[in-house]
């Protein structure tokens, strides 16, 4: 069985290794550990979006269970 470390196998680090090539694996290693970073970005920017679409949401409720002239009040409570 041979491992694979960031989508190379084994003996294709040797075989590229052999030919001088070397410097290949190590460039695509870099550009995965960026998207790995830029993915972990992303996703933290999605769930700060839906943060704020849950807070909305959770004022839309309160202020449903109070008489109009209190929710200025109780939306104001909530932030």
């Amino acid at each position: 069985v041979t491992a694979k470390v960031m989508g190379f196998s084994d003996a294709q680090r040797a075989l590229l290794a052999s030919k001088g090539l070397s410097f290949i694996i190590d460039e695509i290693e870099e550009q995965n550990r960026l998207q790995d970073v830029d993915t972990d970005a992303m996703w933290l920017v999605i769930v700060a979006v839906f943060v704020f679409l849950m807070q909305c949401g959770f004022a839309m409720l309160c202020a449903g269970l109070v008489r109009a002239k209190n929710t200025k009040n109780i939306l104001l409570k909530n932030v």
